[in-house]
C-alpha cells in the first residue's frame, strides 16, 4: 500500500500509516505523505531547545540543536534509545518543522563488575 498526500504535522503522517498498517491484506506500507507546514518562516532553534529542556527524561546539556530553514538536526549523546527517540519526537512537535535528522548517539553507561 502506498500513502500519498500532504499534511501539516508529522503526527498526522504517522497516524495515517498506523491506521492502515493492520488492515487485512496489507503486507507493506510506503509512506510518501509530505509534511507541508502552514508556517513558512525559518524555525528559531530556541523553540526546539526549550522543548527539549522541559523534558524530565532528557539531559539537554548533551543535545545540540541545529536549524537550517525548516530542517532540525539533533546531535550529541544520550543514555538510551528511548531518550534518542523522545528527543526526535519533541523536535517533530515544533511548529513549522518539515524534517528532523536525529544524529544522537546512544552511550550506554551501564557497567558490569
Amino acid at each position: 500500500m502506498t500513502l500519498e498526500g500532504v499534511l501539516s504535522w508529522n503526527y498526522q503522517r504517522e497516524a495515517s500509516k498506523n491506521s492502515v498498517a493492520y488492515l487485512v491484506g496489507v503486507k507493506g506500507i510506503t509512506n510518501n505523505i509530505i509534511i507541508q507546514s502552514d508556517i513558512h518562516d525559518t524555525i528559531d532553534k530556541r523553540f526546539v531547545e526549550d522543548a527539549i529542556s522541559r523534558c524530565w527524561s532528557l539531559d539537554s546539556n548533551n543535545i545540540q540543536v541545529t536549524v537550517l530553514g525548516t530542517l532540525v538536526t539533533l546531535s550529541g549523546r544520550v543514555n538510551s534509545l528511548y531518550q534518542r527517540e523522545e528527543a526526535g519526537r519533541i523536535a517533530w512537535k515544533t511548529p513549522g518543522i518539515l524534517s528532523v535528522s536525529n544524529d544522537l548517539t546512544v552511550e550506554d553507561e551501564i557497567t558490569f563488575s
